[in-house]
């Protein structure tokens, strides 16, 4: 399978990401957060998310592995492992050196609380995942996600009602 395909129009339609990542543009959308700052890992964090809150990317892939996000980062060694660390409290507390690691086993974490949304290497309609996560997402699950951000549950929420609104 092919990602990050294009429409006639050149508009970007598959997107190939991770749980985490997804959960992190949901965020982003509630707090209009379109990443236009430069990015110093060169990854596509910033273009991506601004593709989804412009309702371009209309059908997705989930993976626990290298995603388009990630495919182009300078910390991404032989295309397939992130050699990123951490180098603060992450690792005292969750005991995760690497990058990589601690975003595994989130990813994986988050695919077995809600296997029928968040499926690896299942090709879905954008639509119908934003709703079955209206439908399903409880604070318990996004919080398998661990990373700490400011009302991230609610956000998270919010971010997704205007998600549906976009991709309607």
């Amino acid at each position: 399978m092919q990602f990050l395909n294009y429409n006639m129009r050149m508009e970007k339609t598959i997107l190939k990401i991770k749980p985490h990542h997804f959960l992190d543009f949901l965020y982003d959308l509630a707090i209009d957060n379109r990443h236009n700052e430069p990015n110093p890992y060169n990854n596509n964090n910033g273009s991506l998310c601004r593709d989804f809150i412009d309702g371009k990317l209309t059908r997705i892939v989930f993976t626990p592995f290298v995603d388009d996000i990630c495919r182009p980062c300078k910390k991404l060694i032989g295309g397939n492992r992130c050699i990123d660390y951490y180098d603060d409290a992450t690792t005292l507390c969750y005991g995760f050196r690497y990058k990589n690691d601690f975003n595994y086993h989130a990813d994986t974490k988050l695919n077995a609380a809600l296997p029928s949304v968040f499926m690896f290497d299942v090709e879905q309609d954008m639509i119908d995942v934003l709703k079955a996560l209206k439908e399903r997402l409880t604070n318990e699950i996004i919080n398998l996600y661990l990373w700490k951000r400011p009302e991230r549950e609610k956000n998270t929420f919010v971010g997704i009602e205007k998600a549906i609104a976009h991709y309607k």
